[in-house]
């Protein structure tokens, strides 16, 4: 049930009128709460000033004779700037192309060129070469602002003088740029984990519609603090963590570490995180690394209960273990959170164990950039952990007789920029790429129709169940299935070093002692090991070549996505040397 607080679909019909209500509503109220890094203490601001702040840079944006429906690129990490920077655009019906901050610097200037950006927005000085001294950015004349001031170069443009250089305030309504619920408010870039990343074209009714749809499901209200830890760019946090705070009254806290879950939290005072799997485990990690003697003993406990670890004696001591634990996770985990949202990738059966350890609802979901965001989710009275919910109220889902997933609803995008046609089938069922199966109208995800590998052979292998499974085992930090048009499937992994560590004591030899040294003996241990893991996959392939690495698969060099997914053709690439010499 919504909140007295909470705005009226009727009454909002663009996003500038959704952010501009909610300061009617709730002038004096807390919207954002950031950490001052000058001032080295945590600022707050209500509705009002937000408001007052975005005008200064609607005022900026007027001198830039930038045209209605022209587009702005915003490669920002999530502070209140972001907000500003978007309420203002979209106040003189622009159009925002959000970008995330960790996307390098060739193909933010590679989607500004396909856009025709007329303006660049980056986080600090430091991308400031690579961008504003881009041919294509410097020929095209686009202005390029940076955020942050860290090397003071001369020739960089800073957010603060920008804003300082205004003109008089300009009165206007954004009703004289002829604005409609129909105008396209965003282009929002697809992942590109598989294929090229897409510009999906967005309509302020599209957006509006998922963030109350989304609201309907998810228990969100004007007490709620929530933290902003994923990118503003990634469609599950605009819609969730953004436009659903807005539209039920909630704050909203930007971290003072981006990306960062356990230290951000206990300043925070967050009730509600928006977040991503590869996040969420991250901070588990890092929350179980900070129990020292225990951290193993739960790990193996854990694995115990998902059936892939034996009992052990220390067992006896659980009940102590537990309520330490649970002391714990109060006290630098939990704090004052009710739930966490968690959406973009698959959700593995440990962090889902652990979260039901602690007490911690995870409400999983399911979503689509061309779909507006959120298409599933669980809700804190109706949560099944291990899928991705029910269809949202505005949604339809279907299965095809090929099992993929067909999605229909308000949402649906308004076409791929630079593309005249969408592809939808009859009656507008948008077809998703994913592999899926619906019980008891509770949402499972297989696969993706473009990820299942074709042998030589004939055989069709669908990765994600084999890959799931062996992420239950705690030695594999990440793994991807490969094997197109070969005879064999084969895995490359990211192993975890303490894991390793692990297993080279068990069965290294005293020829093996170089801790990186993957011999075809250790190799051939590693393959017993993921096969024996493999059993309860029905009808998998066995596997018989394995590529590990001890070197992180991360967004800074590539290897994932700005969401946490793993970035297959470059995964590919960094192993092509080792596949090359089989």
């Amino acid at each position: 049930m919504l909140s007295q607080s909470c705005l009226k679909r009727s009454s909002v019909s663009t996003l500038s009128s959704v952010f501009k209500k909610r300061v009617d509503l709730s002038p004096q109220k807390e919207a954002f709460r950031f950490f001052n890094s000058e001032k080295k203490q945590w600022q707050s601001i209500t509705w009002l000033n937000a408001y007052k702040n975005m005008l200064d840079v609607r005022d900026a944006l007027l001198k830039e004779a930038i045209q209605t429906g022209e587009r702005i690129v915003l490669v920002m990490d999530n502070s209140p700037t972001w907000i500003y920077i978007e309420q203002a655009a979209l106040y003189m019906n622009l159009v925002v192309v959000a970008l995330p901050p960790s996307l390098l610097a060739d193909n933010i200037c590679q989607i500004a060129e396909e856009v025709h950006a007329k303006m660049i927005f980056i986080e600090s000085d430091s991308h400031w070469p690579a961008i504003a001294l881009n041919p294509f950015v410097r020929g095209a004349g686009i202005s390029v602002v940076c955020h942050q001031r860290h090397k003071n170069t001369k020739s960089a443009r800073y957010f603060s003088d920008w804003i300082k250089a205004k003109k008089t305030r300009y009165i206007t309504s954004s009703t004289d740029n002829e604005m409609t619920e129909n105008s396209l408010a965003t282009i929002i870039y697809t992942s590109g984990s598989c294929d090229k990343p897409k510009g999906v074209k967005h309509s302020h009714k599209n957006i509006i519609n998922n963030a109350f749809a989304c609201l309907a499901r998810i228990d969100v209200n004007d007490r709620d603090k929530m933290l902003s830890v994923t990118p503003v760019s990634h469609c599950l946090e605009r819609i969730a963590g953004y436009y659903v705070a807005i539209i039920a009254g909630a704050s909203i806290t930007f971290p003072k570490l981006p990306g960062s879950i356990l230290e951000n939290l206990a300043d925070s005072k967050a009730t509600i995180i928006v977040t991503t799997p590869h996040q969420l485990s991250k901070a588990y990690k890092r929350f179980l690394g900070n129990l020292i003697f225990s951290s193993r003993l739960v790990e193996q406990y854990l694995d115990y209960q998902l059936n892939t670890g034996k009992w052990r004696l220390s067992f006896l001591c659980w009940p102590i273990i537990r309520r330490r634990l649970e002391r714990k996770a109060k006290k630098q985990l939990l704090h004052q959170l009710r739930f966490v949202i968690c959406g973009g990738a698959s959700l593995s059966s440990n962090i889902i164990a652990l979260s039901q350890l602690l007490n911690l609802p995870v409400l999983q979901g399911y979503g689509l950039t061309e779909a507006g965001g959120v298409v599933s989710a669980n809700a804190i009275n109706q949560n099944m952990p291990h899928s991705v919910g029910k269809a949202l109220s505005n949604c339809e889902l279907k299965i095809s007789d090929d099992h993929e997933l067909l999605v229909k609803n308000d949402s649906l995008m308004l076409g791929y920029w630079n593309e005249e046609k969408t592809k939808l089938l009859a009656d507008n069922w948008l077809p998703t790429t994913d592999l899926a199966r619906l019980e008891n109208d509770y949402l499972f995800i297989d696969g993706r129709k473009n990820r299942t590998i074709h042998l030589s052979t004939g055989e069709a292998v669908l990765p994600l169940p084999i890959e799931r499974a062996l992420l239950k085992d705690n030695l594999f930090e990440h793994v991807m299935l490969a094997g197109e048009n070969r005879e064999k499937v084969y895995l490359l992994c990211q192993l975890n070093r303490n894991e390793w560590q692990a297993f080279r004591k068990k069965y290294a030899n005293n020829e093996e002692k170089t801790f990186d040294d993957f011999t075809p003996r250790l190799k051939s241990i590693l393959l017993l090991r993921i096969n024996l893991k493999l059993r309860t996959v029905p009808g998998h392939p066995r596997i018989s070549l394995i590529y590990p690495s001890l070197e992180p698969w991360s967004v800074e060099n590539g290897l994932l996505n700005a969401q946490g997914k793993i970035n297959k053709q470059a995964v590919e690439l960094f192993f092509s040397n080792d596949i090359a010499q089989d």
